[in-house]
């Protein structure tokens, strides 16, 4: 009896997960609710479908934590009275509500399941969103079909062809300007409508459709009652019996009269654009799709040489057999849509001469915007190519000539400059070596005519390499208010012989660093500041900076530098011819002063080199403002590079018997730099061309070579190559010594040489030079060392001698102050104002003893000695107080 009933426990358990399992297989969602509204039992497909994890976070829970809250009390009295009526029913237009809260529409089938004790309800729930979205989107179609034949205006008709009941809706009364009253609703009642010419063709395609099956699809004329025809379009579908028999035809219309209308304007049009095409002035021809000539323009026929009556109707490649794939292939793409266009192109006649065509190649389209073949569009330009081959042989012929003139100017300064090295450097060396007023009075003449020549040799070969595009445009950091402070100082010897001031104007805020070509605009300033001056005599000039915009986005400023002075003036005729290469404006004062006219020229465009643009005004007689203006400008946060300058004539330099190899095939250049260098212990060494170059490298092992770079058998620069292989000779120091252009790209040069010394030289550059390399001492000569350092020493009255020393309380509380902060900030108009304030003073008061200070303060500002001017002022106090001390009581 026991393992009977083990058995059928076993059998139970085993039916129990069997029934488990079938509920897991089906798709809908079954729940098992007991009378108490508490779930018991659910498939997996329930919790897929509520979104839960897993079974036990609903078993035990009442069945409305699948309801929305707002249906929660309302079920709960519902299921009430179904668990006392326990039919089966079955429910739509419900919701569920998955665990996220979301809801969803469903379909819900209740059955009670009658147990031995009670019984328990069956809930099965179907998901109806994918049925509802269909639903949706049948009903949003069938209103957009609904409001596309109301928009389009077309009119659906049925008709019952056993019965002949015809069936229109409200648009076709429309189409046929009638009203419902009007039609008969028969088949004749629509025939009548039909324009006379129209109505045997249609009875026939009507006939030809129900009989033979063949598609209704035609267009014909209404005639309205208000005698105005209208053209339909018609389009229909026809049912058949089970024998075979048309019952039903089904179809639509709409107006296609705008269509038509539009149609014969495009008749119209086409056959307008057809005399047009011949008529037309240009190559023009009209192709089908399977490139077969239909019109062409009479220009068509001359540029190729046809004739007419030869073409139309025939292929394209027939007329020219030679056309080229690649064309074919151009044509076909056009006939698919595309534009095509070249705007030169060559072809072979039949005599073999070659004929240049400009074409544009585009499709053009039919009524059903279709595309009905090309269009080609050509333009002979063989007259045009031979011009600008004739053009090009011409500009080749003129750039031969440029490169010529360059070449020659290149020549021309190589051999001025070598003379020029001799005539200048000897002249330097006899003017520093002779103490006869007159004769140092023409050596001085030959040295300024010397570099007269030289700058007009420089600004020929300026104007040459800007003209064939070889200049550079090298941007650096520059403090620009330095570069006119030093400018000014470079001037100032002209401005005190003619006594002209020559202000500088900065304003506050101006941008200390900008990146601009330091050195073009360097020769730019002089170039006007020269001329400004030289064209000045009474007066002055002004060079003022001025800050026009600032680009606080991007750092970019827009700046602009005037230079104007109270000379001569210029016309405004010639405003614009100046700025011409070797133009003057011919006037007495140009005829003192004379130029090469290259000047202005150079400085113009330089300037658009630079990115900028010069702007003068002027009138005869009132003076000149030369105003540059460069935008865009960067700032920079590199340090700025100082120029090197060293006055070497106040310098004593002593060598440590270094060697000294000159390479160079000029002898009268050999004996110069000796000439320069034998007062210093240097071993000197000489080389004619690169090839003893190299060897006597080698065996003296210089500790320095000055290298021509224009010689015989081997150059410079080959020299170097060879110096710089060899592994003895490799890391010695080679200078160029060239009176080549070639220095102008000094960044190419400095690549491959250590340094550069322009023929020709002066000592003072040469000694620049080798002190770089070579062990050195510089020492202050001593006439000058004596001034500086012991200026406190001499012509100073001793101590305790007789003065008034209210004076000199008065002089020490006027100037003293004055003098510091003069010493601090040098300007040359207040140095001069305070020189002769106190000249005055001392002279009024008797102050003898001043009078070598103020000697020695004006000579400086003679000078135009900066740092002197500075290093005397400071001198002011301790000079005062030499005479007095501290503890004098004064």
């Amino acid at each position: 009896m026991i393992n009977s009933n083990l058995v059928f426990e076993k059998q139970l358990k085993q039916n129990a997960h069997l029934f488990r399992l079938f509920l897991d297989t089906l798709t809908d969602a079954i729940l098992l609710v007991d009378q108490s509204g508490k779930i018991v039992q659910l498939n997996r497909q329930t919790i897929l479908m509520f979104g839960y994890e897993s079974k036990k976070e609903l078993i035990g829970k009442a069945v409305e934590i699948l309801l929305p809250n707002q249906f929660k009390n309302a079920h709960q009295t519902h299921r009430s009275i179904f668990f006392e009526d326990a039919e089966s029913q079955s429910l739509s237009n419900l919701f569920g509500k998955r665990k996220d809260s979301t809801t969803f529409p469903v379909e819900v089938n209740l059955a009670p399941l009658p147990l031995e004790k009670n019984t328990i309800f069956s809930v099965c729930i179907q998901d109806l969103s994918k049925y509802r979205e269909a639903e949706e989107k049948l009903h949003q179609v069938t209103e957009r079909l609904m409001l596309a034949t109301q928009a389009a205006n077309i009119g659906i008709w049925d008709w019952d062809i056993i019965n002949n009941v015809l069936v229109w809706d409200n648009a076709m009364y429309a189409l046929y300007g009638i009203s419902e009253n009007q039609f008969t609703g028969v088949y004749e009642a629509w025939e009548a409508g039909l324009h006379p010419e129209d109505k045997e063709r249609s009875r026939e395609e009507v006939q030809e459709a129900l009989l033979e099956g063949k598609e209704f699809n035609t267009e014909f004329r209404v005639v309205w009652p208000d005698t105005s025809v209208h053209y339909i379009k018609a389009i229909a579908k026809i049912y058949y019996d089970t024998q075979g028999n048309a019952v039903r035809m089904v179809g639509t219309n709409w107006d296609i009269t705008p269509l038509k209308i539009a149609d014969k304007q495009i008749v119209e049009n086409a056959n307008r654009n057809k005399v047009f095409v011949e008529q037309a002035p240009s190559a023009i021809a009209m192709f089908d799709k399977q490139m077969r000539y239909l019109t062409i323009s009479k220009q068509w026929l001359k540029d190729y040489q046809l004739k007419e009556e030869n073409i139309i109707g025939r292929s394209h490649y027939e007329v020219f057999p030679g056309t080229k794939e690649e064309l074919k292939a151009i044509y076909q793409e056009c006939l698919q849509g595309a534009v095509n266009r070249r705007d030169e192109d060559g072809f072979e006649r039949a005599d073999g001469s070659i004929q240049w065509i400009k074409w544009e190649i585009r499709p053009w389209y039919n009524l059903d915007n279709q595309i009905g073949g090309i269009l080609m569009f050509t333009e002979d330009i063989s007259t045009r190519k031979q011009t600008e081959a004739e053009l090009r042989r011409a500009k080749q012929l003129a750039e031969d000539a440029n490169k010529a003139k360059s070449e020659f100017l290149t020549n021309m300064s190589h051999e001025i400059r070598t003379p020029m090295n001799a005539i200048l450097g000897f002249s330097e060396v006899l003017y520093n070596t002779i103490s006869d007023p007159i004769a140092k009075g023409h050596l001085e003449t030959i040295l300024t005519s010397g570099n007269t020549l030289l700058n007009l040799i420089n600004d020929l070969l300026d104007l040459s390499k800007i003209e064939s595009g070889r200049v550079e445009i090298n941007p650096e950091a520059v403090n620009l208010p330095q570069l006119i402070n030093d400018l000014q100082q470079l001037f100032a010897t002209e401005t005190a012989k003619k006594s002209l001031y020559l202000n500088i104007k900065v304003p506050m805020g101006f941008p200390q660093s900008l990146m601009m070509d330091k050195v073009r605009l360097k020769q730019i300033l002089i170039n006007l500041i020269g001329n400004a001056i030289k064209f000045t005599d009474a007066g002055g000039v002004t060079v003022q900076l001025a800050l026009e915009n600032f680009n606080r986005k991007q750092l970019l400023y827009g700046i602009s530098i005037q230079v104007k002075d109270t000379g001569i003036g210029i016309s405004p005729e010639y405003h614009k011819k100046i700025f011409e290469s070797f133009w003057q404006v011919r006037t007495v004062l140009t005829k003192k002063n004379k130029g090469t006219g290259l000047g202005l020229a150079i400085t113009k465009r330089l300037v658009e080199l630079m990115g900028g643009n010069i702007h003068l005004q002027s009138a005869l007689g009132r003076g000149c403002s030369f105003t540059l203006h460069f935008e865009d400008l960067p700032t920079s946060d590199e340090p700025i590079k100082q120029d090197a300058s060293f006055d070497w004539n106040d310098k004593k330099v002593k060598f440590f018997h270094s060697k000294v190899l000159i390479v160079d095939d000029f002898p009268i250049n050999q004996k110069l730099i000796k000439t320069y260098l034998k007062q210093y212990d240097l071993q000197l060494h000489v080389a004619e061309n690169g090839v003893e170059a190299v060897k006597k490298a080698s065996q003296v092992i210089p500790d320095i070579i000055l290298m021509d770079l224009l010689m015989p058998e081997m150059n410079g620069e080959e020299a170097l190559e060879v110096l710089r292989a060899q592994e003895i000779t490799q890391t010695i120091p080679v200078i160029a010594f060239t009176a080549s252009t070639s220095v102008n790209n000094p960044e190419k040069m400095l690549s491959k040489f250590d340094g550069i010394l322009r023929k020709p030289t002066t000592r003072a550059e040469l000694l620049r030079q080798l002190t770089r390399f070579l062990p050195n001492e510089i020492q202050m000569q001593n006439s000058v060392a004596e001034s500086q350092t012991t200026a406190l020493e001499h012509n100073i009255p001793k101590q305790g001698m007789e003065v008034n020393r209210t004076h000199l309380e008065a002089l020490l509380s006027q100037f003293s102050q004055r003098s510091e902060a003069l010493a601090e900030i040098v300007s040359l108009d207040d140095v001069s104002l305070f020189i002769e304030e106190l000249s005055d003073f001392c002279t009024q008061h008797q102050l003898d003893y001043m009078t070598e200070y103020i000697r020695q303060l004006n000579n400086r500002y003679q000078e135009f000695d900066i740092h002197g001017i500075s290093q005397q002022l400071t001198y002011f106090t301790p000079w005062v107080e030499e005479i007095f001390p501290k503890d004098s009581g004064l």
